[in-house]
């Protein structure tokens, strides 16, 4: 076996003792914060909730820590009274492991690797912390609009604009008839204002059904201007019908058939039909094609 380096386990142990007080300043830091109190605040007021859980993660990361923590302690007890090392090769094989202090009773604890151990310990950091992160940023936001309560803002409006459309369209157009679109910002906003907010307990637990929330908003959004597209369509139609048919007439002042019976009497029955409300387009179309056939020389 080779013989251990002692200045190298010296340097691996100054590193494991800074890495200590590292870890350590970081785990105050995150508790010092407004967030974290308000983490446990929410966990206590819903124990099987995210908070709850993020806190027993917290528990054992602090358990874990003093556990390395004492056992580097243990290691650094071996130096001397000149602080060298007196047992190197010990205190390589204590760096390296030390107690699992998880396990579930004494007669089962067995080693853990060190490098095992700061895993776990950064992986629960990194769950807490991630979550205490978006509890500040709720606690920022929260004396602030709702985003999602302004898009609803939105989104009732433009639907009374698209019923009023609709009232237009349907005064105007009769055939093909246009369904009444389906008004459901009503139905989100009290959806919105049973969600909790910042605050009440299980707000934290929201997340899911806000996000729901959301793709169901945003779907709304996109609907409400498929059905203003749907209103406007019968609309243009019939302009576009109009156009046509004054283009017909405008042709035929230019052959010199402007007074030719049919033509004069297949511009009255399109005229009739495109400037009468409410107005059928399947009607309209039969007229201008009549109108064109008349002034194309088609019918006698």
């Amino acid at each position: 076996m080779a013989p251990v380096d002692r200045e190298t386990v010296e340097r691996e142990l100054a590193d494991r003792l800074a890495e200590r007080d590292l870890i350590g300043a970081r785990l105050l830091d995150c508790e010092s914060r407004a967030a974290f109190a308000a983490l446990r605040a929410e966990a206590a007021a819903v124990p099987a909730g995210r908070c709850a859980a993020a806190l027993r993660d917290w528990d054992l990361l602090w358990n874990l820590f003093h556990a390395w923590s004492e056992h580097l302690a243990a290691t650094a007890a071996l130096r001397g009274r000149k602080g060298r090392l007196t047992d190197p090769a010990r205190a390589a094989a204590m760096l390296a492991r030390f107690t699992d202090p998880e396990a579930p009773d004494a007669l089962a604890r067995s080693p853990i690797a060190t490098e095992r151990a700061l895993g776990l310990m950064e992986d629960r950091y990194g769950r807490v912390a991630a979550l205490v992160d978006e509890i500040e940023v709720a606690i920022d936001a929260s004396g602030l609009a709702d985003p999602l309560a302004d898009r609803i803002d939105a989104l009732e409006d433009r639907e009374r604009r698209l019923l009023t459309r609709w009232n237009e369209a349907r005064e105007r157009i009769s055939d093909p008839p246009l369904a009444k679109p389906a008004r459901v910002s009503a139905t989100l906003r009290a959806d919105l204002d049973r969600l909790p907010v910042f605050g009440e307990a299980g707000w934290t637990e929201a997340a899911a059904a806000r996000a729901r929330l959301t793709r169901r908003v945003e779907a709304a959004e996109h609907r409400v201007e498929a059905d203003f597209a749907a209103c406007n369509e019968p609309l243009n139609r019939r302009n576009r019908l109009r156009s046509e048919a004054e283009a017909y007439r405008a042709r035929a002042e230019r052959l010199g058939r402007g007074a030719d019976p049919a033509v004069r009497d297949a511009w009255t029955r399109a005229r009739a039909v495109l400037w009468t409300a409410p107005c059928s387009l399947p009607e309209a179309r039969k007229a201008v094609d009549e109108l064109a056939a008349s002034v194309n020389g088609d019918r006698t």
